[in-house]
């Protein structure tokens, strides 16, 4: 499950954007690129990054 201020990936243009909303309920998340632009999308079309730093 994906939580806001959650770092992804977009599955379909490989950017990194960061979490701002999430609808449980309907199964989409808003992200933020870094240019400032935002975009819904489902779930599925994003995958969480993993903490590298132990």
């Amino acid at each position: 499950m994906f939580e806001v201020k959650d770092i992804v990936t977009v599955n379909h243009n490989k950017e990194v954007a960061k979490v701002v909303t999430v609808n449980a309920r309907y199964s989409q998340i808003e992200v933020q690129y870094n240019d400032g632009s935002y975009e819904v999308m489902g779930f599925h079309k994003a995958t969480k990054q993993e903490d590298d730093k132990c």
